[in-house]
């Protein structure tokens, strides 16, 4: 009898191994995407390394660095040139500019619904009125507009509603913690919970002050008496920490998140949307004055000792995220993507981004925040150093250590997050494929994307790295190993990136007939992609005599009209 009993409890125990096994296999993967905010290419130092090969840095970014390590990093992965379009395109897997994203506005910028102006036909409540940087020089084009939401399906959408990946994978517990800056500036209908997530906490924003930020992100006072809805919903600063610095904060709030949906039945996805290291630059006292004593301050242009510290304490955030997944044993079940949403802010802020509060530390602006270097242009340019940028991947699946060169875009996250969790595509027009192949994967099919565009429809105060004048409306397109920027005041340059990533020879003269190839492209494009009252148009104040740059030539009639 004994023998028996011992037989069937064993016999029990295997088939409830074998089960658990099973159940393990089958169980979809949980996900965690990090986005950081104005990260450049090379303030990561193994990308630094595996660009140029100086294993001299000011910067520590260990964690990054395993991440790195044990997963596979994107070489050329592509975003847009601000983080308003790269979030929309994020969670939609559409480009930006269709999505009506052609830039990121600040609080103050208006939209026709913040104004409690009713739009002209065609346009969206949630398109700005007007949108400008106080440019002195003359400006041959006058800028486009931005839509400030991304589409849910309200009244105000006329039927229109963009799926996140968040709402396409039912079966996720679907978490939001950090900056959103896609809901019209609290707008009502257009936040996380509205697009698929459960906000942990968040903030409708382009910046956040990094020490006393939870009054500002708690407002419930409308921008303006005329916007029509009874309060603000711009965000909320969620359960107290304790944490007094904004990204150990946002760092805490998403570990409790992993913490409660550990291994539970229902798989979970999280999005981490770091403000660090965007603006106002402080950080930490005890950080800055370790950075303060590095025998490589200044090396490769990076000498911003807060910044440096604001980097350290993202670097950080990813460490500690890491961390708490092993702790809970789902880190062999659990994909990480890391990225930024632009490159690097390689321009001097103003002295009004220093600190007024005894608890805000920030510095002095002798130094720009960072240097993308050798990387061309930065942030707001869509040279490399602000398109460019930091991507790995690292989950169970994928074979640690791995370079990839094959050139992505950001719109590629979002069919990947669904191939990797087993779910169809929606019936959004997405322009993203699945990065499976590229990770080693998925062997029964290939990524066959070529085409690469950029499109930027402003006069912008941030100087052109090759005149140091501010930056006129431009649009670029990379296929396969030739990139074309097309200053729309009348410039061309092409890079055949493969050869040149730093973009020091335009082959403009070299290939007149690939420069009107791409061209030709690109405007098709936008002509079929991008609505007209999100393109660039002629100033009709103009004055070229004026005119600090060549006097305006129009490249494409059809375009500019």
């Amino acid at each position: 009898m004994y023998r028996l009993f011992h037989i069937a409890a064993t016999l029990m125990f295997l088939c409830a191994l074998t089960a658990c096994q099973i159940k393990q296999a089958s169980q979809k993967p949980n996900f965690i995407i990090i986005l950081a905010d104005d990260l450049g290419y090379t303030d990561i130092v193994r990308f630094s390394e595996n660009l140029t090969g100086d294993t001299k840095h000011f910067y520590e970014t260990p964690h990054i660095d395993q991440l790195s390590a044990d997963g596979l990093s994107f070489k050329q992965a592509y975003v847009n040139q601000l983080c308003s379009p790269t979030r929309a395109a994020l969670l939609s897997g559409i480009h930006s500019a269709k999505l009506g994203f052609t830039t990121a506005t600040p609080g103050r910028t208006k939209s026709f619904y913040a104004a409690g102006i009713t739009p002209p036909p065609e346009y969206h409540p949630l398109d700005v009125i007007e949108h400008k940087d106080n440019i002195r020089i003359q400006q041959a084009l006058t800028n486009g507009l931005s839509i400030t939401g991304l589409p849910a399906g309200t009244s105000m959408d006329n039927g229109k509603n963009i799926i996140t990946f968040a709402e396409a994978l039912e079966d996720y517990r679907s978490g939001f913690v950090g900056k959103w800056h896609v809901g019209g500036h609290g707008a009502l209908g257009y936040q996380p919970s509205d697009q698929g997530f459960a906000e942990i906490a968040y903030y409708d924003a382009g910046g956040s002050p990094y020490f006393n930020w939870r009054q500002a992100w708690d407002r419930k006072k409308l921008l303006s008496p005329e916007m029509p809805q009874a309060k603000l919903h711009i965000g909320n600063s969620g359960t107290d920490t304790g944490k007094n610095y904004l990204t150990d904060a946002i760092s805490s709030q998403a570990i409790s998140f992993i913490n409660q949906n550990a291994n539970k039945d229902q798989p979970f996805l999280l999005y981490v949307a770091h403000f660090a290291v965007h603006t106002p630059i402080q950080a930490k006292k005890e950080f800055i004055d370790y950075f303060a004593k590095k025998s490589e301050l200044g090396h490769n242009g990076k000498g911003n000792t807060v910044y440096a510290a604001m980097v350290k304490s993202l670097d950080d955030s990813v460490g500690a995220i890491r961390e708490s997944l092993k702790k809970n044993e789902i880190d062999n079940n659990t994909y990480i993507i890391f990225l930024s949403d632009n490159g690097g802010v390689d321009y001097l802020v103003g002295k009004g981004y220093t600190g007024r509060r005894p608890t805000t530390f920030a510095q002095d602006d002798r130094w720009a925040p960072t240097s993308n270097k050798p990387l061309k242009g930065g942030k707001a340019t869509v040279f490399e150093g602000g398109v460019r940028v930091p991507m790995i991947i690292q989950g169970p699946r994928i074979k640690a250590g791995q370079w990839q060169q094959r050139a992505v875009d950001i719109t590629d996250i979002f069919p990947t997050l669904l191939d990797l969790a087993g779910v169809q595509l929606p019936t959004n027009d997405i322009d993203g494929q699945s990065l499976l192949p590229l990770l080693g994967i998925a062997t029964d099919k290939s990524y066959t994307k070529d085409t690469i565009y950029w499109h930027y429809p402003f006069n912008v105060v941030v100087q052109n790295p090759d005149n140091g004048l501010p930056l006129s409306p431009h649009s670029a397109i990379r296929k396969r190993d030739f990139k074309l920027v097309v200053d729309w005041h009348g410039e061309q340059k092409l890079y055949n990136i493969k050869e040149d990533p730093f973009e020091t020879s335009n082959l403009v003269s070299a290939h007149p007939d690939l420069v009107k190839s791409l061209q030709t492209e690109l405007v098709e494009w936008i002509e079929n992609n991008v609505a007209a009252r999100y393109r660039a148009y002629p100033n009709p104040d103009y004055d070229p005599e004026l005119d600090a740059r060549p006097p305006f030539k129009q490249l494409t009639p059809t375009y500019l009209n």
